[in-house]
């Protein structure tokens, strides 16, 4: 019902110029390419992919973590623990994460697509959480 109402930031498909695109970079494992992955990420996480409430949505749906390399976030995972949590959806604390990170499709990504979204989220800034 928010999203109708454009009360929740998530709903962005109708705030979007659909008549230009972005042209996806080479599938390379590159930050360049996992820029452009990542930005399935920020509808939760955020722009800055700190995580945080998300602003307008409801009170009880589950709070997005940090991803950027902040030690709020991911400063303490390899590679492996990234590309695990990604396809299993244990962290490496062996703690699950919530049921409502798409880990069920993310798990489909390749190694080009895991390594260059990891390599996006190493490059970006590292913010606090909650800077969303």
């Amino acid at each position: 019902m928010l999203d109708r109402l454009d009360m929740m930031p998530v709903a962005v498909a109708r705030r979007i110029d659909h008549g230009t695109r972005d042209v996806a970079p080479p599938p390379e494992p590159t930050a360049a390419y996992g820029v452009y992955l990542a930005r399935l990420c920020q509808g939760c996480h955020g722009e800055h992919l700190s995580g945080g409430p998300i602003p307008g949505a409801p009170p009880d749906l589950p709070v997005p973590l940090n991803i950027t390399a902040h030690e709020t976030g991911i400063a303490h995972y390899t590679f492996e623990d990234f590309d695990r949590l990604m396809r299993t959806g244990k962290k490496p604390d062996g703690t699950d994460l919530d049921p409502f990170m798409p880990v069920k499709d993310l798990r489909h990504m390749d190694g080009v697509e895991m390594k260059a979204l990891w390599a996006a989220l190493q490059a970006a800034p590292k913010r606090p959480f909650g800077e969303r």
